[in-house]
């Protein structure tokens, strides 16, 4: 018979003083998991401190719970070399029969016991996600899903520099795939971490996306200090909670979350499991872009005066990455004249603009009039000194303009504020094509844009459908032409973007031909090792878009027309009529620098497909 199938006598509970296996002394009794009682227990021979878990005597002569304890033991052993799942050091049985794990020992306590000591910063707890979800990134690669992630099942540590390092415990309940092994799997979790489907299907047929479930939870609780749902006591009031909608953004209860944290948490909540990222490494990326974003300085920061004034130097650009070889797709970047700089030209308001101040002195008409004063006292010679380049304008962000979850294709849209701004060439810009002649422009409507790319998850969950080269749900959809991308657009109640609407979104605000460093924010020739990347693994723009510069080429709603925006209207251009070509915005994957900027055209004709053209659309909400 299996030792693990053996039943175990009941017995007394260790005291302290208490000999395990000749080794160890029990200090005292830590607490208990869900099937065993935790000792602290000194080596009397290595002098070190370890964690010695204890099946439950109630649990001792049940097959199926010792099973599951050396599971758990099992478990954590294969996971041995991960900074962030605490280690197995023995399983044994000692002389008077209880079954026994020695583990490391982490003198933190756990991360409930942190929460309730201090308010965590959102910079504390996007690292603190980083970890955990590097933990489960492990156990889901051997084939293990925890199925019990929750403040209370996370321990705090040191790493070798002091800082704090988590760690997973208690996989008493981890249901293991990679063996195919779903005989001791019981319905089990902690209400409100665990995942709607863990309830649901009894706990079978679970995969990594059900601990992502409750990692969201956890993120949510370090964030908020209250559950997703605060008011769900059970499973049945979670259930009728859950079909009510999600909960309450992070950021509407803490004002002060970045709301790309805020988003991915509501993405790891969503109820349907195709519905969150499909992997803890893709979680990994987006809270490391986060942090990249955070540690680093914007590379056009104008001041408020400057703003005011109108008179900002736009900024240098970066150095260029030297040409690619040609690729078969070119017709998208036409030939190009001599290389002589294309010099801006000033774009004029229109009359109508000029008798009525603009939206950002509308917001700061007090800033305006001392910042006239210092012009004045200055003298005249700034004027004379940069040429005036009229700046981005924005409407202030209604007081409820957060983020809106499309129910129909699972994406989330961003809300973008009616302004104007200088469309075409970029100040400085020396890359820029006749077509590109700058140009003033109004958007007098609030838009709602998809943070990302339509991903082929996204695609396949509205069409039925899997085109594209490249597979992988969070993967930009291509190989759509634009009456697909158009039709997709429809069926979840938008529309493709106008040229003007695209590159005011694209731009983020920024007058700069990119919105910050190129390899920061883009997928192209240089960095990108000749293949498309999932969305939002790059630094986002000014309205929380994510690659809105390579990655794939994006669908417009416009025609192509070389010199139609020399004569188009300013307020809300919607692009000529009729045309044999249609415009695509952004730039790829496999195109060169000189191409991956806010201003530039391509064209193809409408019918055209490629693995390096996506879209993503225009919903139309109030």
């Amino acid at each position: 018979m299996n030792p693990a199938d053996e039943p175990i006598p009941l017995r007394e509970i260790w005291p302290p003083g208490t000999l395990i296996k000749g080794d160890f002394v029990i200090e005292k009794r830590l607490g208990g998991g869900g099937f065993g009682t935790v000792y602290i227990a000194r080596n009397r021979f290595l002098g070190s401190t370890n964690v010695i878990k204890r099946l439950h005597e109630n649990f001792a002569s049940d097959p199926d719970f010792v099973r599951k304890f050396v599971n758990e033991g099992r478990a954590i052993r294969r996971l041995r070399g991960c900074p962030h799942i605490v280690e197995v050091e023995q399983m044994t049985q000692t002389e008077d029969g209880h079954l026994v794990l020695v583990m490391e020992y982490v003198p933190g306590g756990d991360l409930a016991h942190l929460m309730d000591t201090r308010t965590l910063s959102p910079a504390e707890v996007i690292e603190f996600g980083r970890q955990i979800a590097t933990g489960l990134e492990s156990a889901h690669q051997a084939g293990l899903v925890h199925r019990d992630i929750k403040p209370q099942n996370i321990l705090v540590g040191e790493d070798s520099t002091g800082k704090i390092q988590l760690k997973l415990i208690d996989f008493g309940i981890a249901a293991d795939h990679s063996s195919n092994n779903q005989t001791s799997v019981m319905r089990s979790g902690s209400i409100g971490f665990a995942a709607p489907e863990q309830w649901a299907r009894a706990g079978k047929d679970l995969d990594g996306r059900t601990d992502l479930y409750a990692l969201g939870a956890t993120l949510y609780r370090m964030l908020t200090g209250q559950m997703p749902y605060p008011d769900v006591l059970d499973v049945g009031s979670f259930f009728s909670r859950s079909l009510q909608g999600p909960p309450k953004l992070a950021y509407e209860v803490r004002p002060d979350v970045p709301f790309d944290l805020a988003i991915l948490i509501q993405d790891l909540l969503a109820v349907q499991v195709e519905n969150r990222p499909p992997s803890a490494a893709q979680v990994i990326r987006r809270l490391e872009a986060m942090q990249q974003q955070a540690s680093r300085t914007p590379s056009y920061q104008p001041t408020v005066f400057e703003q005011a004034l109108s008179m900002s130097p736009p900024p240098p650009q970066p150095p260029q990455a030297p040409p690619s070889p040609a690729r078969a797709v070119t017709h998208l970047e036409p030939p190009r004249p001599s290389p002589v700089p294309y010099q801006v030209p000033f774009a004029p308001m229109p009359p109508a603009q000029q008798a009525s101040p603009v939206t950002g002195a509308r917001r700061w008409p007090w800033l305006i009039a001392t910042a006239a004063v210092a012009a004045v006292s200055i003298g005249g010679w700034l004027a004379m000194t940069h040429p005036t380049v009229k700046p981005h304008t924005a409407a202030p962000p209604a007081a409820r303009d957060f983020p809106r979850i499309n129910p129909k294709d699972g994406l989330t849209y961003m809300p973008i504020p009616s302004g104007n701004f200088q469309m075409g060439c970029s100040p400085r810009d020396t890359e820029c094509s006749p077509d590109e002649a700058p140009h003033f422009v109004e958007i007098t409507n609030r838009l709602w844009m998809s943070k990302t790319e339509v991903t082929q998850a996204a695609y396949a969950r509205v069409t039925g459908q899997h085109p594209g080269l490249y597979k992988g749900d969070d993967l930009p959809v291509e190989q759509v032409n634009v009456d697909e991308a158009q039709r997709y657009c429809s069926t979840i109640g938008g529309r493709l973007p106008t040229e003007a609407e695209w590159e005011y979104a694209a731009r983020g605000g920024n007058p700069a031909a990119r919105y910050g460093n190129l390899d920061d924010i883009a997928w192209y020739t240089a960095n990108a090792g000749r293949k498309n990347h999932p969305v939002a693994e790059k630094a986002p723009n000014g309205y929380g878009l994510y690659d809105m510069l390579g990655n794939v080429w994006e669908w417009t709603a416009d025609h192509y027309g070389k010199d139609y925006f020399l004569h188009s209207e300013v307020r809300d251009p919607q692009g000529p009529g009729t045309g044999a070509e249609q415009v695509l915005r952004g730039g790829n994957w496999d195109y060169r620098a000189s191409v991956v900027r806010a201003s530039y055209r391509g064209r193809v004709e409408p019918s055209y497909r490629s693995f390096g053209i996506g879209f993503r659309c225009l919903w139309n909400q109030p």
